[in-house]
């Protein structure tokens, strides 16, 4: 082998690192970026798991709110029930026409 041999080889050896250093780089870059949005939706995944819970939470106050009121609306109407009973005659065996 001599020297122009080995200076082509080095050339082309040299041209070849070169590629593979640019491919390197945009293999890196493309790697960041994907790593940039994996975080952006893991923390969208985040919010949206916060918001949901956050609802949950706000249903759950509401369906309790209800349940109350329906009782209070129930204790009403058992309380107007009775006094419309008292108020009323007793229909007996010898109260039919």
């Amino acid at each position: 082998m001599n020297l122009e041999n080995m200076d082509q080889l080095i050339d082309g050896l040299a041209e070849r690192l070169k590629v593979l250093k640019e491919s390197r780089d945009r293999f890196k870059d493309e790697l960041e970026g994907a790593k940039a949005q994996l975080k952006d939706k893991e923390m969208e995944h985040i919010r949206q798991d916060k918001e949901s819970q956050r609802r949950i939470e706000q249903l759950e106050r509401e369906k309790m709110n209800l349940q109350k009121e329906k009782a209070q609306l129930e204790s009403r109407l058992t309380a107007v029930y009775g006094k419309l009973k008292n108020l009323l005659p007793q229909e007996g065996p010898d109260n039919r026409g």
